[in-house]
């Protein structure tokens, strides 16, 4: 590696290929079918020093923050949701969780050209408050009722043209498929714990689509990159908690709890 680069400030893609199967030997690299995440399959980056391959490194622009750059990944798994849903200018979108996905995707579908962006969370207070400070006036907590009755005052214009769910709740993806309109886009970006159970044939009758939306590839890194470079007192705003390493459990605890929408955790300064 050239000396030169010592020093250089930089993302981490935490996807590791395998440089084995036949998707890296043809160049496909983004197809990797024995990739490895780094804090998944090799040890992850909870330390004050971490090691990734050079080919994983991407060079930050100039003049952004560290705890900017820090939501670099998540961000990209946001962008890329929107981009699988092709939001388009004049689209009605609705975002299932409030979480930071959930937040991303709003900004992303709001920069794709989206005129309507809904928001939905059960008891999530703290974090649509989060997307009300980031200038995102429809948000809607559906404790109590049903995702169709709290969405009622927004279904009387018609169904959504693009769903995104990041909520991981199974249960979820049925009760949100008569919000889309036929033929609209439903982006399924949760991880979930079991598998779900959808209405087929409303599916197929609306002929609506149901796409699944997971790792971005490199080209969307440095697009991410440019946007939070570009809109960081902003995006500052989705930074909640801030925690040093060795207190990273309450860092997980805040997020579990719903308490918390971005928790940075600051390695010890040499």
């Amino acid at each position: 590696v050239d000396a030169a680069i010592v020093g250089t400030r930089v993302a981490a893609r935490p996807s590791v290929v395998c440089g084995r199967c036949d998707a890296c030997h043809a160049g496909d690299e983004d197809n990797c079918t024995g990739r490895r995440g780094i804090g998944i399959g090799r040890n992850g980056a909870f330390a004050s020093h971490v090691a990734v391959p050079y080919v994983n490194c991407i060079a930050l622009p100039d003049g952004i923050d560290f705890e900017i750059a820090a939501l670099t990944e998540p961000m990209t798994v946001c962008a890329e949701a929107v981009d699988t849903g092709e939001v388009k200018k004049g689209d009605r979108v609705l975002v299932l969780g409030p979480g930071f996905i959930g937040q991303g995707a709003a900004l992303f579908a709001e920069a794709a050209g989206a005129s309507e962006i809904v928001i939905c969370g059960h008891n999530d207070a703290a974090r649509l408050k989060t997307l009300n400070r980031l200038g995102f006036d429809n948000t809607i907590d559906t404790a109590g009722s049903t995702l169709v009755q709290a969405l009622a005052p927004y279904l009387e214009h018609g169904g959504f043209d693009v769903v995104i769910e990041a909520t991981g709740a199974p249960h979820v993806v049925q009760e949100a498929l008569p919000c889309l309109r036929k033929r609209g886009i439903f982006v399924v970006a949760g991880i979930h714990p079991r598998p779900a159970s959808i209405d087929l044939t409303l599916l197929v009758r609306n002929h609506q689509q149901l796409r699944g939306s997971y790792r971005a590839p490199l080209e969307t890194w440095h697009r991410v990159l440019d946007f939070l470079a570009t809109n960081q007192q902003r995006v500052r705003g989705l930074i909640t908690h801030r925690f040093d390493l060795a207190d990273a459990a309450h860092g997980f605890a805040a997020a579990h709890d719903k308490a918390a929408s971005k928790v940075v955790v600051i390695p010890p300064r040499d």
